[in-house]
């Protein structure tokens, strides 16, 4: 017997099944991430802009918290003020047509959405310590970790909340573009997350709902599709952003190789410097002077942290 979009609509969300919000990408990754968390308990998302990364992290929420009673769920971006300006118009979006009795509460005040059947989204900025506050929660049973290559703190961050999943056999979900920086922790958990299973990796381009139009002005509003920024926000490589560099100019892929020695290597100029950090890591360069191409090879550096 054949029911109506609108009774159907009404089943999905008594269902908690929200599939049919979700575009192609958005329902390979939530199948990808159905099959994986029971697993490994974890996952990491590394996804490129403009996908719905936020929107489908936050229909799976909502989701989980209409099939699980008296759950908590915690949603940490990196937002420092005004979260609810980034948090109620992807919720809106959402809830349009979740039915009256069905609809969860935004509760403002305290950045919450709450559920009649006792389950809770609490969301969190990352900056400024906002996540101390969530020591107080308890246990929690699924936490997500949005843009976690942006968090300042994104290692205390864990081990402030990763144990308050202990208890439950709590998910945690890390998602994010690459980083600005290759020294970011996320780069590391990426490496991790490779190695043991738990990584999902779409650039932008893997979206089929975005027409080459589309690609094509992302990359003019990035800087051109040569930019480090169009690189690691769409097509997710693990570039040094070159606005952050202290040599902006500089290029790994060009500057980066190894020069064979040769016979009068001996008789270059060979030199070591040492910069003292104090407060900060001291460093010592080696070095030596190729007068036959003008060039001035670094060989190799000591990296001394504190003040030892």
């Amino acid at each position: 017997m054949a029911i109506s979009e609108t009774e159907a609509i009404r089943l999905a969300w008594i269902l908690g099944r929200l599939r049919y919000k979700l575009s192609p990408l958005q329902r390979d990754v939530k199948d990808w991430l159905e099959e994986i968390l029971p697993r490994f308990n974890e996952a990491l998302l590394h996804i490129g802009r403009q996908t719905g990364k936020t929107f489908l992290l936050n229909v799976i929420a909502i989701e989980y918290c209409l099939q699980h009673p008296d759950v908590t769920v915690v949603y940490i971006a990196p937002v420092e003020k005004k979260l609810a300006s980034f948090v109620k118009p992807v919720l809106n979006t959402i809830l349009k047509d979740c039915p009256d009795e069905l609809r969860p509460t935004y509760m403002e005040a305290k950045n919450q959405l709450v559920f009649s059947n006792g389950s809770i989204i609490h969301y969190f900025g990352s900056n400024n310590d906002n996540h101390n506050s969530i020591r107080g929660l308890g246990s929690v049973s699924f936490l997500v970790l949005d843009e976690a290559g942006f968090f300042s703190n994104l290692q205390e961050l864990i081990a402030v909340v990763s144990p308050m999943l202990l208890r439950t056999k709590g998910y945690l979900v890390f998602s994010s573009s690459s980083p600005e920086s290759v020294d970011h922790p996320f780069v590391a958990l990426i490496e991790q997350a490779k190695l043991e299973g738990w990584y999902c990796f779409h650039p932008t381009t893997d979206d089929k709902t975005l027409g080459q139009e589309e690609i094509d002005s992302l990359a003019r509003l990035l800087g051109g599709k040569d930019s480090t920024k169009y690189r690691r926000e769409v097509l997710c490589e693990l570039v040094v952003e070159k606005t952050k560099q202290v040599l902006p100019e500089w290029d790994s892929a060009k500057y980066v190789r190894h020069i064979e020695r040769s016979s009068v290597y001996k008789f270059f100029h060979h030199f070591v410097s040492f910069d003292p950090g104090f407060k900060d890591p001291s460093s010592v360069s080696f070095g030596t002077y190729l007068f036959g191409s003008n060039t001035l090879y670094l060989e190799d550096e000591i990296v001394i942290p504190g003040r030892d």
